[in-house]
């Protein structure tokens, strides 16, 4: 047995060197759920949700001020190249004579006591304009989920197409080995050995070429999602299970609802334009001459107060055609979202039809490199045995090779697909 203090030594020694190789060796995962909602917090684009609630609130609380009551100070002069001049037949009694000139300064103050609802309504618009531009946001935030699919999804099909490649590069070394013992023993030529050579070579400049597009991809979805792809495992996660095949929880389509709702409030609005409205004025300054006394002709202080009551009665059929103006429009909201039913529609009857040739596809797949694992190993023994030359044999790798990689593009264009599909849904 070791004594206490060696144990203890040999635990320290474990804890400090063995615990970071058990961590580095443990990579973290990073699923494409996580991808596409790094990516969508990255985005510069959320910062508008912020932006645009602040604008809402400040023209909000513009819109409010307008029924607060307006002082306004204004200074007036004047100069008239003749006025009243009165002189009467009656004696002690003197005449009327204004001057030519004349000065004002007063406040004037409007409050607005009943504005017909105006700005009741345009607070309902303004908040309705908040929630378009902020589902403007969401609608172009949400395409980002079908970029980070395809670059996630191209990412590990190219890992998986460098694991056979590296399978097979491994696979050729060792009969690489094989055959320089039996070049040594003059059981076969060294054309036979260069030939196995140039095959090697080609395999390692294939999997240079899907490192470096590998490389080029996880840049990309690093930029996008602000995690180092480099230092985490992607997986491809297990088969996505549709719920349903309609795509009700689109953004899109809340954002049709929305826009109709704003036409609605703004044919409201329209209405509450032509409603009477009473405003309470004052105004009181000072002027020379007293503008109110035609026999004071001195500076004089003056104020004056009442009630202002409005009513357009008569536009010239203005709101009629602004409310077929918005009819027209809701038309028109109509309609983009009729093409936009179409056009996912086709693209979901796209995406199932494509779905069920690539499960055909996997099952063919499967078939196929069992019988080329067979018939390389049929080869294999006639290549020992002379009976065919290397020229057959690499062929029947090759045709195994290509089996396999298409089996993978296969499986992760199925399972690519599925995902587009459920997130076209919006699932």
């Amino acid at each position: 047995m070791l004594p206490k203090r060696l144990k203890f030594s040999v635990l320290i020694f474990v804890l400090i060197f063995g615990l970071p190789i058990v961590l580095l060796s443990q990579l973290e995962t990073f699923t494409l759920e996580e991808a596409i909602e790094a990516a969508m917090k990255k985005n510069p684009a959320n910062l508008q949700y912020s932006l645009i609630e602040q604008a809402t609130d400040k023209q909000i609380e513009a819109i409010r001020k307008q029924n607060l009551p307006l002082v306004t100070w204004n200074t007036q002069f004047s100069l008239q190249s003749e006025n009243i001049n009165l002189k009467f037949p009656i004696p002690n009694v003197d005449p009327i004579s204004l001057p030519l000139y004349k000065v004002q300064s007063a406040l004037e103050s409007n409050y607005l006591i009943y504005d017909g609802g105006i700005s009741k309504a345009m607070i309902t618009n303004e908040n309705l304009k908040k929630l378009i531009n902020q589902q403007n946001v969401t609608n172009q935030l949400y395409t980002i989920k079908s970029q980070v699919v395809d670059i996630y999804y191209s990412i590990i099909l190219l890992d998986r197409q460098k694991e056979i490649l590296d399978s097979s590069l491994s696979f050729i070394n060792i009969r690489k080995k094989s055959l320089e013992s039996m070049v040594s023993n003059g059981v076969i030529l060294v054309s036979d050995l260069d030939k196995m050579e140039l095959e090697i070579i080609k395999l390692e400049q294939n999997i240079n070429s899907v490192e470096s597009r590998m490389k080029t991809l996880i840049s990309v979805l690093t930029n996008l999602t602000g995690i180092d792809i480099s230092r985490v495992t992607l997986i491809i996660g297990a088969d996505v299970q549709l719920t349903s095949q309609n795509w009700d929880k689109r953004p899109e389509l809340t954002m049709f609802s929305i826009r109709k709702e704003f036409l609605d409030a703004s044919g409201k609005l329209i209405e509450l334009k032509n409603k009477p409205k009473l405003a309470f004025f004052v105004k009181t300054g000072i002027g020379y001459p007293n503008p109110f006394n035609f026999f004071d002709e001195s500076i004089s202080p003056f104020a004056i107060g009442g009630i202002n009551f409005t009513w357009n009665i008569w536009d010239w059929k203005r709101t009629d055609l602004d409310k077929q103006k918005l009819k027209i429009e809701k038309e028109i909201v109509d309609n983009q979202k009729n093409i936009f039913d179409e056009n996912l529609k086709m693209e979901t009857d796209r995406l199932m039809t494509e779905i069920s040739g690539l499960e055909q596809n996997a099952d063919f797949d499967r078939k196929i490199i069992e019988s080329q694992k067979k018939i390389i190993s049929v080869t294999d023994n006639q290549y020992k045995n002379g009976i065919v030359t290397i020229n057959v044999y690499l062929e029947e790798i090759n045709k195994k090779n290509i089996a396999e990689l298409n089996a993978v593009v296969h499986e992760t264009e199925l399972k690519k697909a599925k995902y587009k599909l459920k997130a076209m849904l919006n699932e």
